[in-house]
């Protein structure tokens, strides 16, 4: 009982809100992809390239950041802040 109380416990103070962060950090590169898919007209197509490549990557760090690891609780920070949030704007 005492082993099931602790993993509850990492379960709800550690892993369920590393999650959420990374489904919001996954929400906010699929909204860009939307508005970057906008812009075919208006952007250079190297500069739109660009974004893209990097909005590519923003994902690829976002799949090696596991909720059960400590790790993520200091790198998905990090990650959050580079990615723009498009509706506050």
């Amino acid at each position: 009982m005492l082993l099931l109380g602790i993993l509850v416990s990492l379960l709800v103070n550690s892993v369920l809100p590393a999650q959420i962060a990374r489904v919001d950090v996954k929400q906010r590169l699929a909204d860009l992809d939307g508005r970057l898919a906008g812009l075919g007209d208006a952007v250079d197509s190297r500069l739109l390239s660009l974004l893209r490549v990097e909005k590519k990557r923003f994902l690829e760090e976002l799949r090696n950041l596991s909720p059960l690891f400590p790790q993520t609780q200091i790198d998905l920070p990090k990650l959050s802040t580079q990615v723009v949030d498009p509706r506050s704007k």
